[in-house]
């Protein structure tokens, strides 16, 4: 009995420091949020807050991200498609950000599959893609009281 108990107590320890060593040393590594998931939403964000000098902003799903990366700009045009995941909700949060920083923007192109409007929060993809990357204090009160 008392080997069955060593047994345990050994698999119980390599468990715990793998579980640690994960969450403090490779989850970090995945990028600037808590599981590195969703990086290019934060990615889109941060760039939304910074004054690009373009006239016109391209927004939209993955069909944007393909046409006109995100990591790219030109003179003219700041270029902010992300992914359905953070529906249309997001992509407003996202403009409503991008056109605080840059007031000299006077075009705003939508650019989508049809499918994205219909998109709604749902369960598998909300949380990691829309409530981890727009819920801050700019943010927080679009939310009923009761939901914070």
């Amino acid at each position: 009995m008392t080997r069955f108990i060593k047994k345990v107590a050994a698999a119980v320890l390599i468990f715990s420091l793998s579980s640690i060593i994960t969450v403090f040393i490779f989850i970090p590594l995945l990028g600037t949020n808590v599981t590195g998931l969703a990086e290019e939403v934060f990615y889109v964000i941060d760039k939304a807050g910074k004054n690009s000098g373009c006239s016109a902003v391209y927004l939209g799903d993955s069909v944007c991200n393909q046409l006109w990366s995100q990591k790219e700009n030109n003179e003219k045009v700041c270029y902010l498609g992300c992914n359905q995941a953070i529906t249309t909700a997001g992509t407003y949060l996202l403009l409503k950000k991008y056109l605080e920083h840059n007031p000299q923007t006077k075009e705003a192109y939508y650019i989508i599959v049809p499918g994205s409007l219909g998109n709604d929060l749902g369960i598998g993809l909300t949380y990691q893609y829309f409530v981890i990357p727009f819920l801050d204090d700019d943010n927080i009160n679009f939310l009923a009281q009761e939901t914070r």
